[in-house]
């Protein structure tokens, strides 16, 4: 059963990203929390374990980083869209 769940959650990575568009970051920390809720893990236990996933100390460090990283381009791409006639 764990390898059907990781497939499910690696097709659901593709979509998130091909389909969707969502970026590939967000729709990384989705595919784990889904997968890990899949596999049994309490959902209390969901975001400390992916942050000890991605480094342990700068686990939390790089959610913030990234996420400020998206809004950035995020911001940028409204300046753009407002600037134009």
């Amino acid at each position: 059963m764990p390898l059907i769940i990781l497939a499910v959650g690696i097709l659901l990575l593709f979509f998130l990203i091909v389909r969707v568009k969502l970026n590939s970051f967000i729709s990384l920390l989705i595919v784990a929390g889904v997968v890990g809720y899949a596999e049994g893990l309490p959902v209390t236990q969901i975001i400390p374990v992916i942050q000890k996933g991605l480094g342990g100390t700068l686990g939390g460090l790089a959610i913030v980083v990234s996420f400020g990283a998206i809004l950035g381009k995020l911001m940028a791409r409204a300046v753009v869209h407002s600037a134009s006639p």
